[in-house]
Formats: C-alpha cells, sequence, structure tokens
C-alpha cells in the first residue's frame, strides 16, 4: 500500500512541475513531506488481524 501510495505521489508531483504549477523545490518539498506523514503515522495493519470483524463492519456501512 505504501508503494503504491508513493508512486502515486510521485506521479502527481511530477505532473504539476512539468505543468509549472510548483516549482522542483517545492514538489520536493511536498513529495518529502507527504511521504514523511505515510511513513510515520500510517500502519499496515495484516488482513489475518481484522478479517474476522468484516462481515461486521459490512453491515455498518452504507
Amino acid at each position: 500500500m505504501k508503494n503504491e501510495a508513493q508512486y502515486e505521489l510521485e506521479k502527481r508531483v511530477s505532473i504539476r512541475v512539468n505543468k509549472g504549477n510548483l516549482t522542483l523545490e517545492q514538489g520536493q518539498f511536498q513529495l518529502e513531506v507527504a511521504l514523511g506523514l505515510i511513513n510515520n503515522r500510517i500502519t499496515t495493519v495484516p488482513l489475518s488481524d481484522y478479517q474476522l470483524f468484516e462481515t461486521e463492519a459490512r453491515f455498518y456501512l452504507p
């Protein structure tokens, strides 16, 4: 999941830099901040830890 997020962020920042919406330095800074949040604030939980609760959780989703 984190690798996919990193790939998407890099792609989007690159597009913004190429369009002139960000300088290369601004793009690098935004990418570093975003990746820092991903690496420090998101915990990947193994499927086995929550799979038992999925059926019940789906009941509460609209």
